[in-house]
């Protein structure tokens, strides 16, 4: 089928001692049926290299809607690990449609990345998604709604240039501090206005040192019943230092949730595990670092 393949190689490194990846491409010339074309060659390789599809990359905007449904229809019959939909530029209301039926047909595993920057008033309903990916990741998020974050049920969320305020994110420290225990474990918001950690919380808390025993369980329970918990992070990156300040808040049946704030629009909110000798973690994202 294909006599003199020889794809094109790129090695992406940290420094010339770390390789991180490799990809490879490889240019498929064909009639006007691409999507057939495209399943056969993927069958093809698969049937080489004895492996399944597991990453899927989507860019629609030169698709109609029938094909876009298509397209769905066609590679998403069995999950995969990870759907990237790649459209960066502002919609309108015709692929408006293709996009729902993109984010309700998916069926991803593990990583859904949304590059897509929805019109103003996009809406989508996630209970009708076909899977529960692991993580979702929004590099513009302004169509989510509040409601929508209470009940979501990935266990991570990660959620860029939203429409969000510090009001949202105190009343999930209430909800929380309340009893409620949400189905995610990680949420991460790029608020759409500078955030005062500090005014977010209110009661007696207790300065933890700003060394590795911040993130030591034990140090907050021995504060009990103290329940907030604060600390001051610093991070070292290649640009500047980041300094961000967070609390760990101890309820009263011993679960502990993190959040914090960085450059005041970057909020965490980590529901920490249950085993008391794990040390408390708090998930990073590119954005926090000005890298998407």
């Amino acid at each position: 089928m294909f006599p003199s393949w020889n794809p094109t190689g790129n090695t992406i490194s940290e420094d010339s001692d770390v390789v991180l990846d490799h990809s490879y491409c490889l240019k498929i010339y064909t009639c006007e049926d691409v999507i057939s074309a495209t399943k056969n060659i993927i069958s093809y390789i698969s049937d080489i290299f004895h492996v399944k599809m597991k990453h899927f990359s989507f860019d629609y905007r030169n698709l109609s809607i029938e094909k876009s449904q298509l397209v769905m229809d066609s590679f998403f019959q069995q999950p995969i690990q990870r759907f990237k939909l790649s459209e960066q530029n502002t919609i309108d209301a015709f692929k408006s449609d293709a996009l729902t039926y993109i984010l309700q047909s998916q069926k991803t595993t593990s990583f859904f990345d949304l590059y897509e920057n929805p019109s103003p008033g996009f809406t989508c309903d996630f209970e009708q998604m076909e899977t529960v990916p692991e993580l979702m990741d929004f590099s513009y998020s302004h169509w989510t709604t509040f409601q929508q974050i209470l009940k979501l049920k990935n266990e991570n969320l990660w959620f860029s240039r939203s429409n969000f305020l510090q009001t949202d994110f105190e009343i999930l420290i209430m909800k929380w501090r309340g009893g409620w225990t949400p189905n995610w474990k990680a949420l991460l918001i790029e608020f759409n206005e500078d955030v005062n950690i500090d005014t977010c919380v209110k009661g007696d808390f207790i300065q933890l040192p700003s060394n590795s025993d911040c993130w030591n369980k034990t140090q907050v329970y021995r504060n009990f019943p103290i329940e907030l918990n604060r600390f001051i992070m610093r991070y070292k990156t290649a640009k500047e230092p980041i300094n961000f300040i967070g609390y760990h808040i101890l309820r009263s049946d011993g679960r502990i949730a993190t959040i914090a704030v960085d450059n005041n629009k970057i909020g965490w909110f980590q529901i920490q595990s249950d085993d008391k000798d794990e040390q408390m973690v708090l998930s990073f994202h590119p954005r926090v670092f000005d890298l998407v």
